[in-house]
């Protein structure tokens, strides 16, 4: 049997078997409970509520080595585990007996192992699948959330940025439960999606780009939309990065080259920059002789940017390639092989 299927009928079960627990009324909603290295005993835990703004929801005393959560919860969420500022693990809080083994002395680089209820079992096969290699299998594990009628922990977790198409993604926020559907994450979830989808290109759908106005260096307003209405540029790549990102600063000397090899050709750039200080960046380009149209949007990227109202910017550096005769937006990635596009492109 082809791995990638076995593992995708073992979590639809596991999904059946998390849709009929959560039914649960049980007063004591769930409990967690396992071993501990590393602390001695008296040492206070607490579980803090990630999807609600790390609400504390219940606290434990370590003994003989072991401790006992009773969450004051009525509804799935996922909580971290916490010793002080000691981030210890982190698991979904659901119906039943969480049962998860701490070793205190490995830090933040713990190795997350919580077992016991459906949804951390399933988090579990979907990591090792992960850990060994196997990405095919493990994607596919999250697909099968995403495409099902889940309505609980998984399918907040899985509606992530990393899993496109986005509008999928969000169609699955929308069935959620009421009680997951209320959390303020899954609401700033549902922000994101909702401006990503209307830039994201997928087989059915190749959205058209939305201009963007700022500053060049020395000040003068250049739009995107010039920039496209240019005759000379068959295709511009806009560029989202900044100064202080390493990756973004690593495909620096990708952008240089294919900017050599293709900008006689009709490509050209349009990086946005969303450094906070303009002096910082002035200083950069003027270091690295960036040739093509470098802009600002020193908001800093955040909700209240405008490349977030546009083009709900979050992770950089993120590229989007428009064709300079239609607009339309061809693809949007944050790790495209610039070279092997543009030579098939010319």
């Amino acid at each position: 049997m082809n791995r990638a299927l076995f593992f995708l009928g073992t979590s639809l079960a596991l999904l059946i078997l998390v849709l009929g627990g959560c039914q649960s009324t049980n007063t004591d909603y769930c409990v967690v409970e396992g071993n501990i290295k590393g602390l001695s005993d008296g040492t206070t835990l607490e579980l803090q509520d990630g999807w609600n703004r790390c609400k504390v929801v219940g606290t434990a005393v370590v003994k003989d080595g072991k401790f006992v959560f009773h969450p004051k919860v009525t509804a799935p969420t996922h909580v971290y585990m916490y010793q002080g500022d000691l981030q210890l693990q982190d698991f979904f809080l659901e119906p039943g007996t969480v049962i998860v083994d701490v070793n205190a002395e490995e830090g933040d680089e713990y190795s997350p192992n919580a077992k016991g209820t459906p949804s951390n079992e399933f988090l579990l096969k979907y990591r090792k699948l992960r850990d060994d290699g196997l990405e095919d299998s493990a994607k596919a594990m999250a697909d099968s959330v995403l495409s099902l009628a889940e309505t609980g922990p998984l399918a907040v977790l899985f509606a992530d940025r990393h899993y496109r198409p986005s509008n999928k993604v969000l169609d699955a926020l929308e069935r959620l439960s009421p009680d997951l559907a209320s959390l303020p994450y899954v609401a700033a979830q549902k922000e994101e999606l909702s401006l990503l989808v209307k830039t994201e290109p997928r087989d059915d759908y190749k959205p058209h780009y939305i201009d963007l106005e700022f500053c060049d260096v020395d000040g003068n307003p250049v739009s995107l939309s010039s920039v496209i209405d240019n005759p000379k540029n068959r295709y511009v790549l806009l560029d989202f990065w900044a100064t202080w990102c390493g990756p973004c600063v690593r495909y620096l000397p990708q952008l240089k080259e294919v900017y050599a090899k293709y900008h006689g050709k009709g490509l050209e750039i349009y990086s946005v920059s969303i450094d906070s200080s303009k002096s910082k960046w002035e200083s950069f380009l003027k270091e690295n002789g960036n040739e093509w149209i470098n802009v600002l949007d020193n908001k800093g990227g955040g909700r209240k940017s405008k490349v977030w109202e546009t083009y709900a910017i979050n992770l950089i550096p993120m590229f989007l390639l428009i064709d300079g005769n239609t607009g339309e937006i061809l693809f949007r990635e944050n790790n495209p092989d610039l070279d092997t596009i543009f030579s098939e492109l010319f």
